[in-house]
């Protein structure tokens, strides 16, 4: 080994341990953090959810194999002397490409911990303001009754909320500084400018009065200041609220884009991976698998770089992915050496990794969708039933029925286009495959074409069926069972959207769908029925209407188009790769 080998793992030694005193200054940070707070068995369980996933992400990236990984770079000069040359520079290649990932996940945590910070910041502000506008109300009344000789002890009260309440300013100011760290956009807070203004002008104004001893005027302009603050506190937790369910949608999209992204790159890789297996080393076109290789290693390239992104922004994101995504990196670059080096039994065995390491990010990007999606309904769900407090009547059934009639109207015609010879899918052909990793579904037929028709069909039909077994779940829970075989009726629907999928817009199926639908209006009947009978059941409808509340649906409406995905890959995929798609088609029902 020579003196430049060594320098390198110097410097390699040298970067790990300035990232493991990174790590513990940042989890000593996060501890502090926790400790500060006081309120913390009060946080919310969103907040509480967040604090737990860091917590396991600092475990994570401080395990036994990592710390097994520092201690053993320290005595690594001296087993690499022994080694042959390539040997050591592969070891050297993997520490460095470690810390790399290493490094990326500290940068990651602390982004993520930026964004716990300013939702717990903004929390207790808002907290702290709707605790001041109480005390304010309640020495508003206090001051209405008070005669003027007692103004004295009611300034020194009134003052002291002054006080508190520049303090609250002071936090805002920092929420707009945290805020800015997160990369959220400072006009956010503009709206509460003007409502400080007021509220410490009217603060103010009531100390004056109650100097002079103008009781009734101090009691009006406090009882303003108090309104005041309520208003802010309900514009602050509005805007957190709806800057959540922002940001949330945007990382759904990108999760849909690196998914497809993955299963398109998998299936190439896998293309690749075969062709190079039977392909002659010494023929035009194995130097041309090479560069199509590197390309691949490109590829992977943008999605990683996307994926990280969205780490920093999703905690949902399990700390494995630097794992998959290191492995990526090192088996790309070892099989375009093999490749060039015509080792070909060596490049495919690095390209299987490749294509294993793919599955792996998909599998688990599709559950994180998942699990975000079903977050995302809950906090719609929520907000539909402030909304709808006291709300009475079944407004699911009907709106299903009449979602499955719009559907099997628009099946009818769709037949009947495919019978005059517009064949679905005809534009989308074979073009889209290797540049279709990167736009994932686009290129397929155009905003009219058919493919895109059968697609949305596909998909409205997959949040009928939805609907139908979370009712069912439900009706099973209460014991119920009045609606009919509902299980028995997803089922037929789950067939519909094979057949959809599959181009397959025949009388059978079309028969069956007339049945679906004659069936969701018997159950919509049973359920008038029963309401009837019994008004006590109003409550069991009342929560069943959150299966498909108007604002998932318009969200629904919104994202049809999405499930291009699973028209752009041919049914006779592989049996991995088919469930691979489906899995991904299902992670994107509601």
């Amino acid at each position: 080994m020579n003196w430049e080998d060594k320098k390198a793992i110097e410097e390699a030694v040298k970067k790990q341990q300035q990232l493991q005193k990174k790590t513990e200054s940042l989890q000593k940070e996060y501890k502090k953090n926790l400790e500060q707070q006081s309120q913390y068995k009060k946080s919310s369980e969103s907040i509480k959810q967040k604090q737990k996933q860091l917590e396991e992400l600092f475990d994570k990236v401080m395990d036994e194999e990592t710390k097994k990984m520092f201690e053993k770079m320290q005595s690594l000069m001296e087993e690499m002397e022994k080694m042959d040359k390539e040997k050591s520079l592969d070891e050297l290649e993997k520490m460095e490409m470690t810390s790399e990932e290493l490094e990326k996940e500290m940068d990651r945590m602390k982004s993520l911990f930026e964004q716990l910070e300013f939702e717990q910041k903004m929390n207790e502000t808002v907290k702290e303001l709707e605790k001041l506008a109480e005390k304010e109300e309640q020495l508003s009344e206090e001051t209405k009754k008070q005669s003027g000789e007692k103004s004295e002890k009611l300034s020194k009260k009134q003052q002291k909320m002054n006080d508190e309440f520049e303090d609250i300013k002071k936090d805002i100011e920092d929420l707009k500084k945290k805020g800015d760290n997160i990369g959220m956009n400072p006009e956010n807070f503009s709206k509460t400018d003007q409502q400080k203004q007021d509220v410490s002008e009217k603060m103010q104004e009531a100390l004056e009065n109650l100097k002079k001893q103008q009781n009734q005027k101090a009691g009006d302009k406090q009882k303003k200041a108090s309104d005041k603050m309520k208003e802010m506190s309900d514009q602050m937790s509005s805007m957190m609220k709806g800057m959540q369910m922002k940001q949330m949608q945007e990382d759904m999209e990108a999760l849909r884009q690196l998914l497809e992204n993955l299963v398109h790159l998998s299936k190439d890789q896998e293309d690749l991976m075969e062709e190079v297996k039977n392909v002659s080393k010494n023929t035009p076109r194995y130097k041309e698998l090479v560069q199509e290789q590197y390309k691949r290693k490109d590829d992977a390239e943008m999605v990683e770089d996307s994926l990280y992104a969205l780490s920093k922004r999703v905690f949902q994101i399990k700390s494995f992915v630097n794992k998959e995504i290191e492995d990526i990196n090192y088996n790309m670059e070892k099989g375009i050496r093999k490749l060039e080096k015509r080792e070909v039994g060596k490049a495919t065995s690095h390209q299987q990794y490749v294509m294993t390491s793919f599955n792996n990010l998909a599998l688990m990007l599709s559950d994180v969708m998942e699990s975000m999606q079903q977050k995302m309904a809950s906090q719609m769900k929520g907000s539909q039933m402030c909304q709808k407090s006291g709300g009475k009547g079944k407004k699911g059934l009907p709106k299903l029925s009449k979602m499955q009639q719009q559907l099997n109207k628009k099946m009818q015609q769709m037949k009947q286009e495919m019978k005059d010879g517009q064949k679905p899918g005809k534009k989308g052909g074979k073009k889209g495959g290797k540049k279709g990793n990167q736009k994932g579904g686009k290129q397929s037929g155009g905003k009219g074409g058919m493919s895109e028709k059968l697609a949305k069909m596909a998909r409205k039909q997959a949040a009928i069926r939805k609907a139908i077994q979370e009712m069912s779940k439900e009706e099973n829970k209460t014991g119920k069972n009045s609606l009919g075989d509902l299980d028995k009726l997803a089922d037929e629907m789950e067939q519909t959207e094979e057949d959809i999928v599959n181009k397959q817009l025949s009388e059978q199926m079309l028969e069956r769908q007339e049945k679906i639908k004659t069936r969701l209006l018997e159950a919509e009947k049973a359920m008038r029925q029963r309401k009837t009978k019994n008004e006590r059941e109003a409550k069991t409808a009342e929560e069943q209407e959150r299966k498909m509340p108007p604002s998932i649906e318009e969200y629904i409406k919104k994202r049809e188009a999405e499930v291009e995905l699973y028209k752009t890959l041919p049914p006779t995929l592989k049996p991995y790769y088919k469930f691979l798609v489906e899995k991904y088609f299902k992670s994107i029902r509601f």
